[in-house]
């Protein structure tokens, strides 16, 4: 299968990780070179909705699904540079034969949160479901795109999208369209670093963090602001509550699954 993982220039540090990573697994991989959004705003001005980072990583993911539009291969694997995988990722990295028939997108990842998957998987393969992605599980980092979706991603104006990368391809909500399938698969095989350490642990530093920052320092100013930091974990867990009471009514309970997998400290 083609492997593509997104880096920036400015990133050797992330791509001598995932060199590493790609050997434990005995499998070739290609760059993408990673477009910084300081460029892109340089160039065409800010984005009409995104920060600089999200802008970036959005239209360098735009870009590796041109890279497999243009491949003739009719899957590719696209991973970000903060990655660590299971000891098993190997086998779904070779070739695209487990995939079922019809499927758009698999994502291969967890960002340890649960979500709402479909109660009977589309398959299982040497102990892994493949179950379709009924809700919202962000998290862009590791993910196998048909080449039929590569073309349509592919020719989307990064100005045009107000989401980020993530929002677009795995919440329902932003599909470009509403009748693609996505596979989740459980247990995952990849986790990112940032969701694996605790913030003191994390090595690879991210680009998108300092939209992160500005976003929480924008949504957490002033009076207001300070109130709405000091609820916010009973706030998220109400939400969740009422999410998970809507998307019941058509689903039964077991359908919530967490889609983490334990991971080891990275070897190296």
């Amino acid at each position: 299968m083609l492997c593509l993982v997104v880096n920036l220039a400015a990133a050797p540090d992330r791509l001598a990780h995932m060199a590493r990573a790609f050997a434990r697994l005995g499998l070739p991989f290609e760059r993408v070179d990673g477009l910084l959004g300081s460029d892109l705003v340089a160039r065409s001005g800010p984005h009409p909705r995104l920060g600089p980072g999200t802008y970036g990583c959005l239209a360098s993911h735009l870009a590796a699904c041109r890279r497999i539009a243009e491949s003739g291969e009719p899957w590719g694997a696209i991973f970000e540079d903060d990655l660590h995988f299971s000891a098993d990722a190997a086998r779904f990295l070779r070739d695209a034969d487990w995939i079922p028939a019809g499927v758009d997108l698999v994502k291969l990842e967890t960002f340890s949160t649960v979500t709402c998957l479909a109660r009977v998987a589309a398959a299982t393969v040497d102990g892994h479901d493949l179950k379709r992605l009924l809700a919202k599980h962000l998290g862009g980092g590791a993910y196998i795109v048909s080449a039929r979706l590569a073309v349509r991603l592919a020719a989307l104006d990064p100005r045009g999208i107000d989401v980020p990368i993530d929002t677009l391809l795995f919440n329902p909500r932003h599909l470009i369209d509403p009748n693609m399938v996505t596979l989740q698969m459980v247990p995952a095989i990849a986790i990112q670093e940032f969701k694996l350490f605790t913030p003191a642990e994390v090595r690879l530093a991210s680009a998108i963090e300092p939209d992160r920052r500005e976003r929480r320092a924008e949504r957490y100013s002033g009076l207001l602001g300070r109130l709405r930091g000091a609820t916010k974990s009973s706030r998220d867990a109400l939400k969740r509550k009422i999410r998970e009471i809507r998307q019941t009514i058509e689903l039964r309970r077991e359908d919530w699954e967490r889609t983490t997998v334990p991971f080891g400290p990275p070897a190296d």
